[in-house]
């Protein structure tokens, strides 16, 4: 059911499918099916697309730039189009593989690698690039390694069933195998194994925090989730986590850059660890440790630990992320996420030597077995260099040309990366420096060096790297580099807010003006949020909100392409939240540098008065129809109380009047009388709200202009679902063309139809519109100017195919349930910012019903047919 992205700002999430348009074209994912998720350094999103699992049923790899869609397959160059796994090297190459081969995408062209090229076989299952840019394929059989373009490869006794593949801090290469790990320390391969029933199975996902803790899961099974310390195994349940593990059948796991645990489980079940320190979902519980589950369609609650776990984690490697490309979540590609239980971490026993990962663990010793088998040299490279120079960071000096060199933002450069020698050295200088440089291991016939070092910027125009045996240079390689002309010790940062908005030039004013104040309107907010990108040649210290530290790290590069920044060099992202009064917040912001230079900047930050539907409406109307008692169709249980639920809410929670809410029920509901009370409420002004709501039975029949949506009145004809009506039967029901007809004759600026009916499927082919989230200072604006835009819009309970299911909220249906509880509670309000469009209420309907009714029921909102070229909404303020 395609793939489903997790916004951590809006707390949203948007959900990827397949679709072809008639000339099979792929609009979007290729398949249905997603195995896999990559994101490269460009931002670009790459998924491995099935149509089915079967032999033949692939679809190739789709990627997304964030505007638009590309589909590669088999006749664009890849091998073939039944995708297994993709990965990013750290020279920015997609590497894809497939059941015919191994292809790599680089600069537009593509390559493949075959059992004839040097392969163990043509179905590699997992791709994993380590520090060094070595690319290893994981296979059912034995794993091969690209480096130096060259393959190596294990045979069987070394390693097998390799679904999962990561390295440590100490450079080791952790091999999934059947019941463990075969772990490669450059010389000799060693199994570390589980004991009892994990001793048989075969991992599906593993990744490893900063502390070198490595997270393994079992592949759906019943087994919770494996940490494995280097010598020792201990295990998560939800049993042992006292539920708050959500399911124990975990698939994928996934460590952020925020150093959060993602655990997406085999029936949709998505778990979040948060440990101390990091943010939180919400952006508002960073002192506190939670290990959350939610639901796609709900926001979900928080509750406080009364003793916050210490020493969870602190990742920086990403098992989902090679190389220098952006951290992306990848869960199970299921249409459904459930769960909603919090509870923290609990345990008995005591932990082993080292620090804890997670409080509680019981850690039992792994069965250890040695294997000697050294790897394969499969092609030998031709005139390969004495050595490989491999740069890990900073991103982008390994590219460098001196046509673009590499731009440095610091007057201090920080490198670190690694070399590849057939001959063994002594050590390595940057510009003349020796730098740090570990033992080195050997691999084959070649020896591998990690170093790591400071450049002083002033003054260079190359990054010169020299490596020396002995005293004796080896090897020199330079890379072009500019530097900044200003003198950056006496320069303070600058400062480039994201959210809330300030023009550039009031920033500068503010800072060149000694302490002027920079004014900002927001609409109302519970939380005020101050976050953007500061910037300095020497680097960012510190960023202090209200005189607290704010949260900083690396900005992401669409942030720094928006301000015309050439690398995370000297850049910090940081955010900071607290809370605001309505009427005048003055918030304090300072960033320093290594220097200690200051930049100061003032922002008055007013908020307005609660917005509310006097503010968007003269007046609202409502015209409720609920139909239990019919003369020819089975009866309904659930249908009067759903409407009365409704005229309830609008009339004691949103306040329409008790002389327009016009009413109709059972045997008052002739078609007749419900055009009748259509002409009552269509006496609704330009300036006013009609909300219209049917709950009754529906039904949908196909003609030559497609499926035609209708409303059964109290005495409509019968007819079965699989029977095809006739003229005078139809003519006994009220069609989407007459009501599409009568509400376009409506004064009434706003329009909200909603049908709880079975089989009403009256939005056949039709979608809606991407939520929008608006920066704070623009809220009032934006809702007053949907205000004045005309809108007719619809929302329903179910596909043309589909029941509704009752046992809903307050005993309604499950559809009005959540309808009204997301009026009534707020929770509707998913951009949370004290309104709930008519677009979100039918997103969070959608979200709710789908999950509750285990994907059997499927709401759906549109502009009603005709009508799409209106740009208005209908409003709801939260009460």
């Amino acid at each position: 059911n395609g793939a489903i992205r997790f916004d951590t700002e809006t707390n949203l999430f948007l959900h990827f499918q397949e679709e072809i348009n008639q000339r099979g074209e792929s609009l979007a994912l290729a398949g249905k099916i997603v195995k896999d998720i990559a994101m490269d350094a460009h931002g670009r999103v790459w998924f491995a697309c099935w149509h089915k699992i079967a032999v033949g049923g692939g679809a190739g790899i789709s990627v997304f730039d964030g505007v638009g869609w590309q589909t590669f397959t088999k006749e664009d160059g890849l091998a073939g189009n039944d995708t297994l796994c993709v990965s990013v090297d750290t020279m920015g190459r997609v590497w894809v593989g497939t059941t015919e081969g191994l292809s790599v995408y680089d600069k537009g062209n593509w390559t493949t690698f075959t059992t004839s090229d040097g392969l163990s076989r043509n179905d590699p299952v997992e791709l994993y690039t380590d520090h060094l840019g070595r690319m290893w394929c994981g296979f059912w059989k034995g794993v091969n390694v690209y480096f130096r373009d060259q393959w190596w490869r294990w045979e069987r006794e070394s390693v097998d069933y390799v679904y999962g593949i990561v390295q440590d801090h100490e450079n080791r290469i952790y091999c999934s195998t059947k019941g463990g790990f075969a772990v490669y320390d450059g010389e000799k391969w060693e199994r570390f194994l589980n004991r009892g029933d994990l001793r048989k199975r075969l991992m599906s996902s593993v990744v490893v925090d900063k502390d070198g803790t490595i997270w393994c899961a079992w592949g759906g099974l019943d087994k919770g989730v494996s940490l494995f310390d280097g010598e020792n195994w201990a295990r998560i349940t939800e049993d042992s986590s006292n539920g708050g593990l959500a399911s124990n059948r975990i698939v994928k796991i996934g460590i952020d850059d925020f150093e959060r645990v993602w655990f997406g489980a085999r029936d949709g079940e998505v778990s979040v660890l948060i440990p101390d320190g990091a943010p939180g979902i919400t952006r508002q519980d960073t002192k506190t440790s939670l290990f959350r589950t939610f639901q796609k369609a709900r926001r979900y609650t928080q509750r406080t630990r009364t003793q916050p776990t210490r020493g969870l984690l602190a990742a920086a490697i990403d098992g989902l992320r090679n190389g220098n490309s952006l951290p992306f979540l990848r869960m199970p590609a299921v249409s459904s996420i459930n769960g909603t239980h919090f509870v923290e971490w609990r345990g008995n026993g005591t932990s082993s030597k080292k620090e804890q990962p997670v409080e509680g663990l019981i850690w039992e010793k792994a069965e250890k077995e040695t294997v000697t088998n050294q790897p394969v040299l499969i092609a030998q490279a031709e005139a390969a260099p004495a050595a490989q120079i491999q740069i890990q960071s900073p991103a982008g000096l390994m590219t460098a040309t001196k046509e673009a060199p590499f731009a440095i933002q610091s007057v201090k450069l920080d490198i670190q990366g690694g070399v590849a020698t057939t001959k063994e050295i002594d050590k390595i200088e940057v510009n003349g420096f020796e730098v740090n440089m570990p033992p080195g291991m050997k691999f084959g016939n070649q020896m591998m060096y990690n170093f790591s070092g400071s450049v002083m910027v002033p003054g260079i125009t190359t990054v010169r790297i020299e490596l020396f045996t002995g005293e004796n240079s080896v090897f020199v390689q330079e890379f072009p580099v500019t530097v900044p002309a200003k003198e950056p010790e006496k320069v303070p940062p600058e400062i480039h807010f994201i959210d809330p908005t300030v023009p550039e030039d009031e920033v500068i004013a503010a800072r060149s003006g000694g302490g002027q104040t920079i004014k900002i309107q927001l609409s109302v907010q519970q939380k005020g949020r101050v976050r953007g990108i500061a910037t300095d040649d020497t680097g960012v210290k510190e960023v202090r909100v209200n005189h607290q530290t704010a949260f900083m790290q690396d900005p992401a590069p669409s942030q720094l392409d928006e301000y015309g920044l050439t690398g995370t060099e000297g850049a910090k992202y940081f955010e900071h939240s607290f809370n605001l009064d309505t009427g005048e917040n003055l918030v304090s912001v300072e960033a320093t540098d290594l220097f200690g230079n200051i930049a100061p900047l003032t922002m008055s930050l007013f908020v307005q008065e609660l917005l509310s539907d006097a503010t968007f409406y003269e007046s609202s109307w409502a015209l409720i129809v609920g139909i239990d008692e019919y003369t020819n169709w089975n009866p309904l249980t659930n249908a009067g109380r759903d409407a009365r639920g409704m005229r309830d809410l609008l009339k004691t929670v949103y306040k329409f009047p008790d002389d327009h809410i016009i009413e109709c029920y059972n045997k008052e509901a002739t078609k007749e009388n419900i055009f009748k009370k259509f002409v009552e409420v269509s006496k609704a002004g330009e300036s006013d709200r009609v909300v219209i709501f049917y709950a009754g039975h529906g039904h949908t029949i196909s003609s030559r202009k497609g499926d035609q949506g209708f409303l059964v009145p109290v005495d409509g004809a019968f007819v079965p679902v699989q029977e095809r009506p006739t003229l005078e039967q139809i003519d006994t029901w009220i069609s989407m063309e007459d009501l599409s007809r009568q509400l376009g004759f409506f004064q009434a600026k706003h329009v909200l139809l909603i049908v709880d009916a079975c089989y009403s499927g009256l939005l056949t082919a039709k979608r809606g519109a991407r939520l929008e989230t608006v920066q704070q200072d623009q809220v009032t604006a934006r809702y007053l100017q949907l205000a004045e835009e005309p809108a007719i819009e619809v929302i329903t309970a179910g596909g043309k195919d589909e029941q509704v299911a009752d046992g809903g909220y307050k005993n309604h249906s499950v559809f009005t349930g959540f309808l009204i509880r997301g009026l009534e509670t707020g929770e509707a309000d998913l951009t949370g910012d004290g309104v709930i469009t008519s677009m979100e209420l039918g997103t969070y309907v959608w979200q709710n019903v789908q999950s509750q009714t285990s994907n059997q029921q499927h709401p759906a909102y549109c502009k009603l047919p005709g009508y799409e070229e209106e740009k208005g909404t209908v409003l709801f303020a939260v009460p």
